[in-house]
Protein backbone atom coordinates (compact mmCIF):
# COMPACT_ATOMS: atom_id res chain seq x y z
CA UNK A 1 0.00 0.00 0.00
CA UNK A 2 1.66 3.52 -0.27
CA UNK A 3 2.40 5.86 2.47
CA UNK A 4 -0.08 8.10 3.59
CA UNK A 5 -1.10 11.06 1.24
CA UNK A 6 1.24 14.44 1.91
CA UNK A 7 -0.24 17.68 1.89
CA UNK A 8 -2.29 18.88 -1.14
CA UNK A 9 -2.30 15.03 -2.47
CA UNK A 10 -5.03 12.80 -3.20
CA UNK A 11 -5.01 8.80 -3.39
CA UNK A 12 -8.04 7.46 -5.05
CA UNK A 13 -8.96 4.12 -4.56
CA UNK A 14 -11.71 2.51 -7.30
CA UNK A 15 -13.56 -0.31 -5.86
CA UNK A 16 -15.64 -2.71 -8.12
CA UNK A 17 -18.11 -5.23 -6.26
CA UNK A 18 -17.71 -8.15 -8.42
CA UNK A 19 -14.00 -8.19 -7.51
CA UNK A 20 -14.89 -7.69 -3.99
CA UNK A 21 -17.28 -10.08 -3.80
CA UNK A 22 -14.77 -13.33 -2.93
CA UNK A 23 -14.17 -11.18 0.53
CA UNK A 24 -17.68 -10.44 1.17
CA UNK A 25 -17.65 -12.52 4.98
CA UNK A 26 -14.22 -10.66 6.39
CA UNK A 27 -15.51 -7.05 5.09
CA UNK A 28 -19.07 -7.75 6.61
CA UNK A 29 -17.19 -8.75 9.91
CA UNK A 30 -15.08 -5.81 10.12
CA UNK A 31 -18.25 -3.51 9.92
CA UNK A 32 -19.40 -2.24 12.94
CA UNK A 33 -22.94 -2.81 14.79
CA UNK A 34 -24.49 -0.15 13.78
CA UNK A 35 -23.13 -0.76 10.09
CA UNK A 36 -24.48 -3.96 9.57
CA UNK A 37 -27.95 -2.47 11.40
CA UNK A 38 -28.03 0.11 8.50
CA UNK A 39 -26.51 -2.53 6.05
CA UNK A 40 -29.71 -4.73 6.93
CA UNK A 41 -31.91 -1.45 6.23
CA UNK A 42 -31.39 -1.89 2.48
CA UNK A 43 -34.55 -2.87 0.45
CA UNK A 44 -32.88 -5.28 -1.52
CA UNK A 45 -30.12 -7.85 -1.00
CA UNK A 46 -27.81 -6.17 -3.67
CA UNK A 47 -27.92 -2.81 -2.11
CA UNK A 48 -27.40 -4.66 1.11
CA UNK A 49 -24.37 -6.59 -0.26
CA UNK A 50 -23.11 -3.87 -2.32
CA UNK A 51 -22.65 -1.44 0.85
CA UNK A 52 -20.76 -3.98 2.91
CA UNK A 53 -18.69 -4.46 0.51
CA UNK A 54 -17.95 -0.74 -0.16
CA UNK A 55 -17.92 -0.03 3.77
CA UNK A 56 -15.84 -3.01 4.86
CA UNK A 57 -13.35 -2.09 2.10
CA UNK A 58 -13.85 1.60 2.98
CA UNK A 59 -12.85 0.25 6.30
CA UNK A 60 -9.47 -1.74 5.92
CA UNK A 61 -7.63 1.50 3.55
CA UNK A 62 -8.62 3.88 6.45
CA UNK A 63 -7.24 1.38 8.84
CA UNK A 64 -4.20 0.81 7.28
CA UNK A 65 -4.00 4.59 7.09
CA UNK A 66 -4.03 5.44 10.35
CA UNK A 67 -2.35 2.51 11.64
CA UNK A 68 -5.16 1.21 13.88
CA UNK A 69 -6.95 -1.77 13.63
CA UNK A 70 -10.53 -1.20 11.40
CA UNK A 71 -12.77 -1.60 15.06
CA UNK A 72 -10.94 1.33 15.97
CA UNK A 73 -12.77 3.71 13.05
CA UNK A 74 -15.60 5.52 14.31
CA UNK A 75 -17.79 7.15 11.27
CA UNK A 76 -19.88 10.13 11.54
CA UNK A 77 -21.91 11.84 9.04
CA UNK A 78 -21.96 15.75 9.06
CA UNK A 79 -24.74 18.60 8.84
CA UNK A 80 -24.98 17.84 4.65
CA UNK A 81 -24.26 14.01 5.23
CA UNK A 82 -20.50 14.79 3.89
CA UNK A 83 -18.63 11.44 6.01
CA UNK A 84 -16.16 11.94 8.38
CA UNK A 85 -13.89 9.54 10.81
CA UNK A 86 -12.20 9.30 14.51
CA UNK A 87 -9.92 6.88 15.19
CA UNK A 88 -10.91 5.63 19.01
CA UNK A 89 -8.02 3.99 21.63
CA UNK A 90 -9.12 0.29 22.00
CA UNK A 91 -9.42 -1.27 25.89
CA UNK A 92 -5.67 -2.58 24.97
CA UNK A 93 -4.23 0.99 23.97
CA UNK A 94 -4.27 0.51 20.61
CA UNK A 95 -5.22 3.18 18.50
CA UNK A 96 -4.91 6.74 18.09
CA UNK A 97 -6.69 9.11 20.44
CA UNK A 98 -8.30 11.65 17.75
CA UNK A 99 -8.09 12.18 14.20
CA UNK A 100 -6.61 15.71 14.50
CA UNK A 101 -3.07 13.79 15.07
CA UNK A 102 -3.38 12.10 11.36
CA UNK A 103 -5.01 14.75 10.07
CA UNK A 104 -6.56 11.94 7.17
CA UNK A 105 -9.71 13.17 5.25
CA UNK A 106 -11.64 11.23 2.91
CA UNK A 107 -14.76 11.20 1.12
CA UNK A 108 -17.02 8.48 -0.75
CA UNK A 109 -18.82 7.56 -3.89
CA UNK A 110 -20.97 4.87 -5.04
CA UNK A 111 -23.04 4.27 -8.33
CA UNK A 112 -24.32 0.33 -8.72
CA UNK A 113 -21.37 -2.08 -8.93
CA UNK A 114 -18.43 0.69 -8.81
CA UNK A 115 -17.32 3.33 -5.87
CA UNK A 116 -14.81 5.20 -5.25
CA UNK A 117 -12.42 6.79 -1.91
CA UNK A 118 -10.56 9.99 -1.96
CA UNK A 119 -8.62 10.11 0.98
CA UNK A 120 -6.28 13.44 1.83
CA UNK A 121 -4.58 14.90 4.68
CA UNK A 122 -6.05 18.15 6.45
CA UNK A 123 -8.50 19.11 3.02
CA UNK A 124 -12.21 19.13 2.15
CA UNK A 125 -12.48 16.45 -0.08
CA UNK A 126 -15.72 15.51 -2.52
CA UNK A 127 -15.43 12.47 -5.21
CA UNK A 128 -18.34 11.43 -7.57
CA UNK A 129 -18.76 8.59 -9.97
CA UNK A 130 -21.49 8.21 -11.85
CA UNK A 131 -23.35 4.96 -14.09
CA UNK A 132 -23.32 6.35 -17.93
CA UNK A 133 -25.78 4.06 -19.35
CA UNK A 134 -25.32 3.65 -23.05
CA UNK A 135 -28.29 3.82 -25.18
CA UNK A 136 -29.62 0.49 -26.56
CA UNK A 137 -29.98 1.47 -29.96
CA UNK A 138 -26.41 2.80 -30.54
CA UNK A 139 -27.09 3.30 -34.83
CA UNK A 140 -28.79 5.97 -33.64
CA UNK A 141 -26.30 7.48 -31.68
CA UNK A 142 -23.90 7.00 -34.45
CA UNK A 143 -26.71 8.70 -36.68
CA UNK A 144 -27.26 11.39 -34.15
CA UNK A 145 -23.21 12.24 -34.25
CA UNK A 146 -22.98 11.78 -37.93
CA UNK A 147 -25.42 14.35 -38.14
CA UNK A 148 -24.10 17.26 -35.07
CA UNK A 149 -19.94 17.02 -35.64
CA UNK A 150 -19.64 19.61 -33.50
CA UNK A 151 -20.76 16.96 -30.72
CA UNK A 152 -17.53 14.99 -31.11
CA UNK A 153 -15.72 18.65 -29.70
CA UNK A 154 -17.23 18.48 -26.50
CA UNK A 155 -16.47 15.10 -24.67
CA UNK A 156 -18.84 12.61 -26.35
CA UNK A 157 -16.48 10.25 -27.30
CA UNK A 158 -15.29 10.12 -23.62
CA UNK A 159 -19.31 9.33 -22.76
CA UNK A 160 -19.41 6.85 -26.02
CA UNK A 161 -16.09 5.25 -24.71
CA UNK A 162 -17.25 4.44 -21.82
Amino acid sequence: LPPPPALGDVHLWFFEAAILQPCFGSLHEDLSASEREESDRYVTPTERRRFSLYRGAFRRVLSWYEGCPTENLEFSRGRHGKPSHRVVPSENGIGQSDEAISGITFNVTHSHEYSVLAIGREAELGVDVERIRLPRDLRSLTRELERNPKWLNRGIPIWVAA
